[in-house]
C-alpha cells in the first residue's frame, strides 16, 4: 500500500502517522482504560514505545492510520501485515460510532488494495463494546482463546472474529 495515505469519512480523517503526532498519541495511551483493551501497549505508558508506534510504517502490506476528529487525535485503526485488524479510541470518544466509521473506511481501503481473502481480529472477552463494533463491521465470531495483555501483564480470555472479503 502506498505511504502517505489519507482517508476522509463523514466526520473523521484517517492518515498515516507523523512524528508530530507523538504528544497526542502519548496522551491517548496514558489512559489505562484504553490500553487495557490492547495486546501490546504497556502500562504505565512508555514514551519510547509511543514514538516507535507513531513512526510512519515502511511495511507495504499493512495499513495503519491515526484517526482525527478535526485536529484532535482520537485513536488509531489498522491492520498488521498478517491481516489482523485493530483499533483503539480515546475514552471520551467511546460510544459515538467513530470505531465503526473509521473501521469501515479502513477495511474498504484494505480490500481495495490487497488480495487478502479475509481479515481477523481478537478482543478481550471483558470488552463487549469492541465485539459489537466488529459485528457491525461484518465480522463473524470464531473460537474463544486467550491473548496476552501487556498493560495488565497477563493472559486473558479473548473472542476471535473473521471478516471475509466481500464478493464484487
Amino acid at each position: 500500500m502506498s505511504s502517505g495515505f489519507q482517508l476522509q469519512t463523514e466526520r473523521l480523517l484517517i492518515r498515516e502517522a507523523r512524528v508530530t503526532d507523538v504528544d497526542q498519541m502519548h496522551t491517548l495511551v496514558s489512559d489505562f482504560e484504553v490500553v487495557r483493551h490492547t495486546g501490546s501497549w504497556p502500562w504505565p505508558a512508555c514514551r519510547e514505545f509511543t514514538v516507535s508506534r507513531t513512526e510512519p510504517t515502511q511495511c507495504t502490506s499493512a495499513l495503519n492510520g491515526m484517526v482525527f476528529l478535526g485536529t484532535d487525535l482520537i485513536g488509531t485503526v489498522g491492520t498488521s501485515a498478517e491481516g489482523e485488524f485493530g483499533y483503539m479510541l480515546a475514552r471520551q470518544h467511546w460510544g459515538k460510532g467513530y470505531a465503526t466509521e473509521s473501521g469501515k473506511a479502513l477495511i474498504a481501503e484494505v480490500f481495495r488494495h490487497t488480495d487478502w481473502p479475509k481479515l481477523s481480529a481478537c478482543v478481550f472477552a471483558d470488552n463487549p463494546a469492541s465485539s459489537r463494533v466488529l459485528e457491525k463491521l461484518g465480522f463473524t465470531e470464531g473460537p474463544k482463546c486467550e491473548g496476552w495483555c501487556e498493560a495488565r501483564n497477563g493472559r486473558f480470555p479473548t473472542r476471535t472474529f473473521t471478516l471475509t472479503r466481500p464478493h464484487t
